[in-house]
């Protein structure tokens, strides 16, 4: 049974929702990779995929600015360098997403199936939580999502991916490995998301 949530992302897209935002430092390989898996995800035609570059000399950049234009009848993708570091990374990104959430995920992770990404707003949107978190089964592939954790979080505890309500923004910080982590006090129960 389709819920009411569903029915309004079969008709409307969820490029109305969600911002996408990978950053990326020289790691053109694993951009390929996931930029490809995200093109193969259902529902998300239109949406504005934000590849933040950190001054790579690998062709990541050059890469981004190609794939936009190849692209650009599934997704719409915006190149943006951050060459002097991240001091400026949340109002920037926050001035060019225009989506109540924002989905950040590391250069070289794979969402597991094709529906990930729909499923995760929908997620998001049908509770009264502000983060959902994934991490890395295996070296590639994210299959374990979790939404609005406690106990899993230490202080610092990295992620691959986080899909949080873009009013949430300042809350995520990015390392210099590329991965994520929460900077904020707004947890509350485990569970274990099948995704």
């Amino acid at each position: 049974m389709i819920t009411q949530i569903e029915n309004y992302f079969l008709s409307n897209m969820i490029s109305s929702f969600l911002t996408i935002v990978i950053p990326s430092k020289n790691s053109f390989p694993k951009l390929v990779e996931t930029l490809s898996n995200i093109i193969g995800q259902t529902r998300i035609r239109g949406t504005k995929v934000i590849i933040t570059d950190f001054g790579s000399s690998d062709g990541s950049l050059e890469y981004a600015h190609q794939e936009s234009f190849q692209f650009s009848s599934n997704i719409s993708i915006f190149p943006k360098s951050f060459k002097e570091g991240k001091e400026t990374y949340h109002h920037e990104i926050s001035q060019m997403v225009e989506t109540p959430y924002i989905l950040f995920i590391s250069p070289g992770s794979i969402l597991t199936s094709k529906d990930s990404i729909m499923n995760l707003v929908n997620g998001l949107s049908t509770s009264k939580k502000n983060f959902i978190v994934g991490t890395k089964k295996n070296k590639n592939q994210i299959a374990d999502f979790f939404d609005n954790i406690k106990s899993l979080v230490k202080p610092n505890t990295e992620f691959e991916l986080i899909l949080c309500r873009t009013k949430m923004l300042d809350s995520i910080k990015i390392d210099d490995d590329l991965r994520f982590y929460l900077n904020s006090d707004e947890y509350s129960s485990l569970r274990l998301l099948s995704i």
